[in-house]
């Protein structure tokens, strides 16, 4: 009973209290985790069919963003996951079926990047550099998809007279500022801290 409400307080705070908007948000959430992690394992399972022209044809579209400054390295990772995720979120205005694109598209990547590594370092040694920061940063890029569909789905209400756009969308760019961004923020300083003194 303590847990559960500990929970609901949690969620509460985490989501806020908004009974038009947090429900929405929080279904749309599990949909796209499950997107994610449906695409995640597609990618990992079909990653062994892929050539490794074509995996390095991948890594090497992702921006070098490691210099020899830690406060730089922090800095470009840091902008570079904001953007990202600002993109998932703003895309929403084509009826939010981009955000949904891009996390079907992200998980798959990942999945065969995964499946790669293991390969070369083992499954278990490629989880432990992943999963501290990728925690952080995959729920926060999922979370700004997930507000992407929210927007898109209030665009469409808001068509059909139901909604009000401004009130969801200040919810939205709230969340963003002050759920999205620190969830980065503290994803990017791990993912630093691992490049410079572990790897």
């Amino acid at each position: 009973m303590v847990s559960s409400e500990n929970s609901k307080n949690f969620m509460d705070w985490f989501f806020g209290k908004q009974t038009n908007i947090v429900p929405r948000l929080y279904m749309i959430l599990q949909i796209v985790v499950f997107l994610y992690f449906v695409s995640l394992s597609m990618g990992y399972f079909l990653g062994t069919t892929f050539s490794y022209d074509v995996i390095d044809d991948i890594v090497e579209n992702v921006p070098n963003l490691v210099t020899d400054s830690f406060t730089t390295t922090f800095l470009n990772l840091l902008l570079h996951n904001i953007q990202a995720s600002f993109i998932s979120v703003i895309t929403g205005f084509f009826l939010g079926i981009p955000p949904f694109l891009l996390v079907a598209f992200n998980g798959f990547v990942l999945g065969v990047i995964v499946q790669s590594a293991s390969s070369s370092i083992g499954f278990v040694t490629t989880l432990l550099l992943l999963a501290p920061h990728g925690v952080f940063e995959i729920f926060a890029t999922l979370l700004s998809s997930a507000l992407g569909v929210v927007l898109g789905y209030t665009l469409i209400e808001r068509l059909r007279g139901r909604d009000s756009v401004m009130v969801i969308i200040n919810y939205i760019f709230n969340m963003f500022l002050k759920r999205v961004i620190p969830l980065l923020i503290i994803a990017a300083l791990i993912e630093t801290w691992l490049i410079f003194f572990t790897i």
